[in-house]
């Protein structure tokens, strides 16, 4: 207990706060790192699954019920998807099916985004199973037959819902004629309303000429395509082709917010040249598209590739070092140019280099936090910081180890300027 909130090295240990506890965690330095296939194995799902959190983070850090928002939903949207990828490839090879016909995964050192079958939400609403059109020129989920309008009161009905129930449409698509994928999302509320803003019947056309007819002031989001036949409500919220959707279903009862259950699905032929199988991953994992850092020993670093050196090398030192692309709050973004500001409150910072290990960043938060000072969790090539700061003022800053200050971050009412 006299531990309580200290910082820094121990002996062999680190010690860091998070959500409010003081950790220790070995330091040991001699740790051993021989790659092998198992160990790839792991390192694959865990960046494709943090991938995942960081293009979906929006919705993925407040999705899952009875998870506070920020890094307890992080944590788990990690745990649930690494699980997942796990089970489901022992279940793959016990039934005899080689890794290869796995899909879909990111490599090591990946940097381009793929989408996945990802878990987004967990909860006990009912859930919408969506799907793909075999093109991907929309997404959809099956609503009754046949009639030929889709009200308000048939969708509540199909799915066991409510008046007032929120439904939020998820897709990852691909723009035509590209090969980027962006994560989009809007939400409809089950709650038809009057031009005047009156409560009009839940038997009210839900869709029309493309467009949500009776809309609540709570809906958000844009459509490419809406529209109902076939007694399939069809959606898609850019031009492009859908790759991956997911609904969520959303209440709000007796003060606590209630989910449902969604995993995307995914259509794995729109992926073309970026379909990448889980044996695929490890094998682009290896020596191949490695990032170069200097290794501990200094006689293995041999190897091709790599950006130009300085014409003489500097020797014998261990000093971290770090990269100005900087991931905040899940977006990239070059510190190094002057100010950035986020608009948002400050919930995890991820910064690359060298000679990283943990504790060497730290965010000081001299205002909202008391003095408070909370290490970074280093893995020598990266350092991460995950947390929430909603304080209208907070003067904060990482520094390096010995003092010196690699940049200044100022919080104003929840801005990172």
């Amino acid at each position: 207990m006299w531990l309580q909130g200290a910082i820094g090295r121990v002996g062999g240990s680190t010690l860091y706060t998070a959500n409010g506890e003081t950790i220790i965690r070995d330091g040991s330095s001699d740790v051993k790192n021989p790659q092998t296939d198992a160990q790839m194995i792991q390192r694959v799902f865990a960046k494709t699954a943090m991938a995942q959190y960081s293009a979906m983070q929006e919705i993925v850090n407040h999705s899952f019920q009875g998870k506070s928002a920020g890094s307890k939903c992080m944590n788990h949207f990690l745990s649930l998807n690494m699980n997942y990828y796990r089970s489901r490839a022992a279940e793959l090879q016990s039934q005899g099916v080689s890794l290869d016909e796995f899909f879909q995964f990111m490599a090591k050192g990946q940097t381009k985004y793929t989408p996945t079958a990802a878990i987004i939400s967990e909860g006990s609403l009912p859930a919408i199973n969506a799907g793909i059109g075999t093109q991907g020129q929309f997404a959809y989920f099956v609503v009754g037959t046949f009639e030929e309008t889709l009200t308000y009161k048939m969708i509540a009905n199909q799915y066991g819902l409510k008046r007032g129930d929120q439904i939020t449409f998820v897709t990852v698509e691909k723009l035509i004629g590209q090969q980027n994928y962006i994560f989009k999302y809007a939400r409809a509320i089950l709650d038809p309303r009057n031009s005047d803003g009156t409560s009009a019947p839940m038997s009210v056309a839900f869709v029309s000429n493309g467009e949500i007819q009776y809309p609540n002031i709570r809906n958000k989001g844009k459509f490419n395509t809406l529209e109902y036949g076939g007694g399939q409500l069809k959606y898609k919220l850019t031009p492009g082709n859908v790759v991956a959707t997911g609904v969520i279903v959303s209440r709000k009862e007796r003060g606590a917010w209630k989910r449902s259950s969604c995993q995307l699905v995914l259509n794995e032929n729109l992926l073309e040249t970026d379909r990448q199988s889980l044996a695929q991953a490890v094998a682009n994992s290896y020596s191949n598209g490695e990032i170069y850092t200097d290794s501990e020993q200094y006689l293995n670093n041999a190897g091709t590739g790599g950006q130009q050196g300085n014409s003489i090398a500097a020797e014998g030192s261990d000093e971290p070092q770090y990269s100005n692309i900087v991931t905040i709050n899940g977006v990239q973004q070059d510190v190094g140019g002057g100010d950035v500001n986020i608009g948002s409150e400050l919930r995890s910072i991820v910064v690359t280099g060298a000679n990283i290990p943990s504790g060497v960043l730290t965010l000081d938060d001299t205002v909202g936090g008391g003095g408070q000072s909370r290490a970074f969790d280093g893995s020598g090539t990266s350092a991460s910081w995950t947390g929430l700061i909603v304080a209208s003022s907070i003067d904060t800053k990482i520094v390096k180890r010995n003092g010196v200050t690699w940049f200044i971050i100022n919080m104003v009412s929840g801005n990172m300027e």
